[in-house]
């Protein structure tokens, strides 16, 4: 598929979920909302067994680790430490914004300070957006189990797009606990909305393959 034809379906996709969101008066959203909320709320804090930990970049701040992106990498760190040494620990996430630095580079240099082996981290460092990080990790992981670890706001999300992908992940929470704030609600309320246009642009995509010659 040609880039401008994909940048052009992605626009119009967006406006099919906006147009959807409307028809059904917002009950689909609610539905894919009340399943975001439910991961974030109940997703674990540790697995009972790690071969591969991935973790999810997230945009950095001029050039610095952001809070939430921290707290993925100090669980990943808890889980490496946890399971005496985890053989693989996977940090996706390329350039981004304005910045000059990758957020995996950025990730690995976090590691290193607080004492991770460089020979124990795998990086990532080409993708752009959630999609594109599951994308390129499934390379490196291939059909193995992994341990994947994001915000509890972004686990459902990433984890329906994963096992879209034929991923098999066991998701792992960054925080310790779910904490209702404005901001968190917030985060809730963009997940669901993405997944609903990641959806439409999956149905739209599946009819244009059957109708393409």
């Amino acid at each position: 598929m040609k880039p401008q034809f994909f940048g052009a379906l992605l626009g119009v996709t967006l406006v099919l979920s906006n147009l959807v969101i409307c028809l059904t008066f917002g009950l689909i959203l609610a539905v894919l909302l009340r399943r975001v909320w439910r991961m974030a709320a109940s997703a674990p804090t540790q697995a009972s067994e790690v071969s591969v930990v991935l973790v999810l970049g997230l945009r950095l701040q001029h050039n610095q680790l952001t809070a939430d992106f921290t707290r993925r990498l100090d669980r990943a760190i808890q889980l490496f430490h946890t399971h005496h040494c985890v053989p693989s620990l996977i940090i996706s996430g390329g350039l981004t914004g304005h910045n000059k630095v990758t957020e995996a580079a950025a990730g690995q240099a976090y590691l290193h300070q607080q004492g991770l082996p460089n020979d124990k981290i795998v990086l990532e460092d080409q993708s752009a957006y959630t999609l594109d990080n599951l994308r390129y990790a499934r390379r490196l992981i291939g059909q193995q189990a992994a341990v994947f670890v994001s915000n509890r706001y972004h686990l459902y999300r990433s984890v329906t797009l994963a096992r879209g992908l034929g991923l098999n992940i066991l998701p792992v929470a960054a925080e310790q606990r779910w904490r209702v704030t404005p901001v968190t609600c917030l985060h809730v309320l963009k997940e669901a909305y993405y997944l609903h246009w990641y959806g439409c642009h999956g149905l739209c995509l599946m009819l244009w393959r059957w109708i393409s010659p």
